[in-house]
C-alpha cells in the first residue's frame, strides 16, 4: 500500500464540506477520528525512498560500474535474489587471508541516523575460517585496519565469524585496543547456499563528546546484536556523520591461519552473492527482499 498525500486531501476537503453543513455536524468527529487513523495506516505502510540503491539490474549503473572496476568482483545475470542480477565476489586465500575487496560509496549528503541493508549469499561450503569482515558505514575519514582512532573518524562493519555466526566491528572513541571492537553472537547466524539478508542500523553520538550512540545488526529480521552508549565520533562537523558505504568483505585478520586452504593446506578461493544495497535515513529494517521492492 502506497501513501498518496492527493487521496488525504481529498478526504480533508470531505470533511470540510461535511462540518459546514449543521445537519451532518454530529458526524464531524467520527470523521476526523477515521480520517487520523487511515492516515496513520497509509503512512506505516509506505516505504521510505532509500538514500543510496544498488540493486545490480543496470550494469551501466556508476555505483555498479565503480564495484566492477575492483578484479575480484564481476556482474552476473542470475544469480541474485529471486534469480536476479547481482555481483560475485571471489575470496582469494593468501597469506593474509584473503585479497582485500573494497570500495566506498559517498552518501549524497552527511546524516546522523542510518540503516544500511544488503542481502549475502555465501556458496555452499563456505569456508569462513577464523573469520572476516563485511560491509558497513562511515564518515568521510573512516578508520580501519588498525590505524589509530581519531576524533574525526570511526566505522562501524561486521564481521562473518567460524560456523557463520557474526560479530559486530566497530572503531569509536572509547576503545581500549588497536583493533575494532564488538559483541559475537553466540551461534551460527549466516547459512551458506541461501541469501542472508543484513540489516546495519547506526546513530551516532550526539553531541560529539556524548555516549549515546547506538548500533543494531539484524539478519532475516531478527535482531541479532545490539549496542548502545557509544561515542562513535569526538568532533563536531558534517564530515564526522555517516558519509559513506564501506564496501568491504575479505578473511582476517592479517594472519596465514585466516586463510581459506583445501586439505592440502593449500590457499584457496571462495565466492559470496551480493545483492540489493540500500541505505535509508534513520532505522528501517527492509522485511521484503523480493527485487523491485525496497
Amino acid at each position: 500500500m502506497e501513501f498518496k498525500l492527493e487521496n488525504f486531501i481529498k478526504m480533508w476537503n470531505l470533511f470540510l464540506d461535511i462540518k459546514k453543513s449543521k445537519s451532518s455536524r454530529r458526524l464531524i468527529y467520527p470523521l476526523a477520528l477515521s480520517l487520523i487513523l487511515i492516515l496513520q495506516l497509509l503512512t506505516s505502510c509506505s516505504s521510505p525512498k532509500p538514500i543510496l540503491a544498488m540493486d545490480f539490474e543496470d550494469i551501466e549503473d556508476s555505483k555498479t560500474k565503480e564495484l566492477l572496476t575492483h578484479p575480484l568482483i564481476k556482474w552476473v545475470s542470475t544469480n541474485g535474489v529471486d534469480s536476479s542480477k547481482c555481483i560475485e565476489v571471489t575470496y582469494v586465500g593468501y597469506e593474509q587471508g584473503s585479497k582485500r575487496v573494497v570500495k566506498e560509496f559517498i552518501l549524497e549528503e552527511p546524516i546522523m541516523e542510518a540503516t544500511l541493508n544488503y542481502s549475502v549469499k555465501f556458496e555452499k561450503g563456505f569456508q569462513f575460517v577464523k573469520g572476516g569482515k563485511l560491509h558497513g558505514l562511515g564518515p568521510l575519514q573512516k578508520v580501519t585496519g588498525g590505524d589509530p582512532i581519531r576524533t574525526n573518524g570511526w566505522s562501524a562493519r561486521i564481521m562473518f565469524n567460524p560456523n557463520g555466526k557474526v560479530a559486530s566491528y566497530l572503531y569509536h572513541q572509547q576503545m581500549s585496543g588497536t583493533y575494532g571492537e564488538g559483541l559475537h553472537s553466540t551461534k551460527p547466524v549466516f547459512t551458506p547456499g541461501r541469501y542472508n539478508h543484513v540489516a546495519i542500523y547506526v546513530k551516532l553520538n550526539n553531541p560529539y563528546a556524548a555516549k549515546n550512540g547506538k548500533f543494531e545488526l539484524w539478519v532475516d529480521g531478527q535482531k541479532i546484536l545490539a549496542q548502545d552508549s557509544i561515542q562513535f565520533r569526538g568532533e563536531p562537523g558534517d564530515h564526522t556523520l555517516i558519509n559513506k558505504v564501506l564496501f568491504s568483505t575479505f578473511h582476517g585478520g592479517h594472519m596465514p591461519e585466516w586463510a581459506p586452504k583445501d586439505k592440502n593446506g593449500a590457499y584457496q578461493n571462495e565466492t559470496a552473492w551480493f545483492d540489493d544495497i540500500y541505505v535509508y535515513q534513520g532505522r528501517y529494517i527492509r522485511n521484503n527482499y523480493k527485487k523491485n521492492k525496497n
